[in-house]
């Protein structure tokens, strides 16, 4: 199951359950952490910066532990959705600065894309 192109309502069942964004709703629809500790956001609204919440890890099918989450994870699965053309792209392709021009060729660096590890912890978004 590749949840990070795949739309099906029936895969999204099953991963909205497996898997932690950075944030996540309250009973009250607030924004509140989850795989993010906690964020800040630029004076000029375009640049969000994300405290990972250290200790998360990746498992195997099988249950083993194999990996920290880590900011790098985040870069690594939106340069993923990317490069698969995912049908959900749409979602934040024009929002998030150099991602249209990446996902149209216009560009071949992600480099250029508004989405960075800063460090092992602490994720940048960009937006246009």
């Amino acid at each position: 199951m590749d949840y990070i192109t795949s739309t099906r309502d029936s895969t999204s069942s099953i991963t909205t359950n497996l898997i932690d964004g950075l944030l996540e709703n309250d009973q009250y629809g607030n924004l509140i952490p989850s795989m993010a500790e906690s964020w800040i956001v630029s004076k000029d609204g375009l640049t969000y910066t994300y405290k990972i919440r250290q200790g998360a890890k990746w498992y195997t099918s099988e249950g083993e532990e194999y990996a920290d989450v880590t900011s790098h994870d985040f870069v690594t699965g939106l340069k993923y959705a990317a490069d698969k053309k995912a049908e959900n792209l749409y979602l934040v392709q024009d929002s998030i600065k150099g991602l249209a021009d990446y996902v149209e060729g216009k560009s071949s660096d992600f480099g250029t894309v508004g989405v960075k590890a800063v460090d092992d912890y602490t994720l940048q978004y960009t937006l246009n």
